[in-house]
């Protein structure tokens, strides 16, 4: 009888973790993807995407890294102007694109679209960011040693509320950043084993878990949290350094006598979107301008104190949130943001800063944009592509050949889940069809993204194209009015042998 009973409550035990088990699989490999695809959490997928993406945004630039001068075999920029005058917007991650798969995204080649669409075909945008350190200091470095060579007929400087960090004599950040006490050995084993069994679960619940220990603020001992940070920078030796590195940029301000003025350039916070989800959208908007409006009120008496033209976007950003249609939803943050596991301006933010900017230079500068002319219908042409190594090359007649990555290779996913490289166009362009052509392939599915101008903004929605079999195919597109503004396209191809693939539209 006692064996019975054993072997009958092993029995229950076992169904018991049985279903346990079963409950977490569901739970990791169907629920949380379904709720990443929703935007809805941060897991796994998003982190892993935005890592692959911060290495190959860093290296599709052409070398050297030293250049802060923002060049890539797609977009070359030479010392000499392109077109008679040149306009160069400086700035830190938000000019280097850093977590873009789309360097069109970046809110420089924003301007630069926006000008185009205004009628000013005359101007040429080029971007320079830190080598290093995504402060004003290093900016300003990057200005000094470059300047004279690319010979700008204007500055724009934008402005966000960490660029007042500053370093110290030995290269340190004069405000320590935040950092977690290392954990106990069986702590970390268990993690270890939760990432691999439930990596989806595991993410989702260490992210968690750090957000809260960020939110602390952090202290002396351990650091401070981003957030805490900013409003530390405006006190003893990290103000005392800023205000050398404004008064240099006065200096440079006045040497150069051409228009250079500052504008700052409100996002979702420093804060990973999973931290703001959950606001609706009169709360997001409220806390985003509370949130700014403190940031650059420390900052905006140092930009008069040492004669620092500037414009303050945050009014007309706050008023943009509360009337443009789709922030009006739940889980608005997320139209702000690339992606979950990425707080850099999304498409619409970029957007934003570049028409707003686009509007101070018609009203101010209007000496640097020249005569307006016909816009004429923008030749198709790549000059943006992920991953770097795929190696796009003009074949002429709207033809290019790739290389497209083999097994193990860096390659996009998200928000597909499918392995595919993505190619950018330097204008949106309208298509007909895409072709795609290899002796090697074998299956290919193609989606595009649509940028009308008169938004002026990518939705980072994906139209899928189907899928189809074959080593010479096409895919048509339907005559429909998004058709005619392609931004780009995401390609996903499964090959054998030679690898090169020509794409034809």
């Amino acid at each position: 009888m006692r064996n019975f009973k054993s072997k009958k409550f092993f029995l229950f035990a076992f169904a018991v973790l049985l279903i346990a088990v079963s409950v977490l699989v569901v739970i990791d490999k169907i629920v949380l993807p379904a709720l990443e695809d929703d935007l809805k959490v941060m897991s796994r997928s998003w982190k892993e995407e935005n890592f692959w993406i911060g290495l190959m945004s860093t290296a599709r630039r052409n070398p050297p890294l030293t250049l802060g001068i923002w060049r890539s075999p797609g977009i070359p920029v030479s010392e000499k102007k392109t077109k008679s005058k040149r306009i160069m917007v400086v700035g830190d991650s938000f000019v280097n694109g850093f977590g873009l798969a789309n360097i069109n995204s970046v809110w420089w080649r924003a301007l630069q679209r926006e000008l185009n669409w205004r009628g000013y075909n005359d101007v040429e945008v080029i971007g320079i960011h830190t080598a290093m350190y995504s402060n004003m200091a290093g900016e300003l470095e990057q200005v000094n040693m470059w300047v004279d060579k690319y010979q700008p007929d204007a500055i724009v400087w934008g402005y966000t509320p960490w660029n007042a960090d500053e370093l110290d004599k030995n290269s340190q950040w004069i405000i320590p950043w935040l950092v977690k006490s290392d954990e106990a050995t069986g702590q970390k084993f268990l993690k270890r084993t939760l990432r691999s069994l439930f990596p989806n679960i595991g993410e989702t619940l260490f992210d968690w878990e750090f957000r809260k220990f960020a939110a602390t603020g952090g202290n002396e001992k351990q650091g401070f949290d981003m957030r805490a940070r900013e409003l530390l920078f405006f006190q003893g030796e990290n103000l005392q350094a800023f205000e050398k590195t404004l008064a240099a940029m006065e200096q440079t301000f006045n040497r150069l006598h051409y228009p250079c003025f500052i504008v700052t350039l409100p996002s979702a916070t420093i804060a990973l979107p999973a931290d703001l989800s959950g606001l609706k959208p009169d709360q997001l908007v409220s806390h985003l301008d509370a949130y700014y409006r403190k940031r650059f009120s420390l900052v905006f008496p140092y930009f008069r104190k040492y004669k620092l033209p500037y414009y303050d976007l945050l009014p007309e950003y706050i008023k943009t949130l509360r009337t443009e249609p789709h922030l009006q939803r739940n889980n608005a943050v997320m139209y702000l943001c690339v992606s979950p596991a990425d707080s850099h301006p999304s498409s619409f933010l970029t957007h934003f800063y570049a028409s707003q900017t686009a509007d101070i230079l018609e009203k101010k500068y209007s000496h640097l944009l020249g005569k307006k002319s016909a816009s004429r219908q923008a030749a198709l042409k790549i000059n943006d592509w992920m991953p770097p190594a795929i190696k796009v090359q003009d074949f002429g007649n709207s033809s290019y050949l790739l290389i497209y990555p083999g097994k193990n290779e860096p390659i996009l996913k998200m928000p597909m889940r499918k392995d595919h490289v993505q190619l950018s166009f330097d204008m949106p362009v309208p298509l007909n069809s895409i072709s795609l052509k290899g002796d090697g392939l074998k299956k290919s599915q193609i989606w595009v993204s649509v940028l009308n101008p008169k938004e002026g903004w990518e939705r980072n929605v994906w139209r899928d194209l189907g899928h189809k079999k074959g080593a010479n195919v096409t895919f048509e597109l339907p005559k429909a009015d998004w058709a005619s503004h392609i931004n780009s396209c995401k390609i996903h191809a499964e090959v054998k042998g030679d690898q090169r693939i020509l794409v034809t539209f």
